[in-house]
């Protein structure tokens, strides 16, 4: 769980939310830091083999299945994620993926 704007979200609601979209087969949203509500959202996508995903197109997904504030800020399309040696997704490498983006962005 993370804390956007002092309201509780719970990744694996967004997760199974994303992953009933056709082209999506997995996910994976974590709780990145935001000058504004603390933390926000960001999704990492891996997209069925050969469908295309484009950002607007998940947020529109996303917009009248929950609360505006669980959304996630940015989608983040993958081929493959990092995997611990038990097979699991390596979230906290997403996690330091996610805070090279902002510092870039913030530059």
């Amino acid at each position: 769980m993370f804390k956007s704007g002092g309201l509780n979200v719970y990744p694996r609601e967004i997760e199974d939310l994303l992953e009933n979209h056709p082209d999506i087969a997995r996910t994976v949203v974590i709780g990145v830091p935001d000058p504004l509500f603390q933390e926000v959202g960001w999704a990492f996508i891996m997209p069925r083999p050969g469908a295309e995903l484009d950002e607007e197109e998940l947020k529109a997904y996303c917009l009248n299945k929950v609360s505006q504030y669980k959304i996630p800020k940015r989608f983040i399309i993958r081929d493959t994620f990092p995997l611990l040696p038990t097979g699991k997704i390596d979230k906290k490498t997403l996690q330091r993926e996610a805070a090279e983006l902002l510092e870039k962005n913030q530059k």
